[in-house]
């Protein structure tokens, strides 16, 4: 299973244990995307540099001990 399959719920502790990143998160979902983007047509914008410039504020956080809130750090669409 792949990182993008998890729930929310999962993610966080995932991220808060250290046993992924954030950057790790964002790129997976990043990478499934750009996969079946194409297909789908889902997406108007895909801000990939803000995503992955916030997931390494967020790993940054996590490292300093900072506690972050649920769904900080997991990426998210409209």
């Amino acid at each position: 299973m792949r990182l993008y399959d998890k729930p929310a719920h999962v993610l966080h502790d995932m991220l808060v244990n250290k046993e992924i990143t954030s950057v790790e998160l964002t790129q997976d979902v990043l990478s499934r995307i750009d996969e079946v983007e194409g297909d789908v047509e889902a997406y108007l914008t895909v801000t990939r540099e803000e995503a992955l410039k916030q997931a390494e504020a967020v790993d940054k956080k996590i490292a300093a001990g900072e506690a972050i809130s649920f769904l900080e750090g997991i990426p998210g669409a409209i």
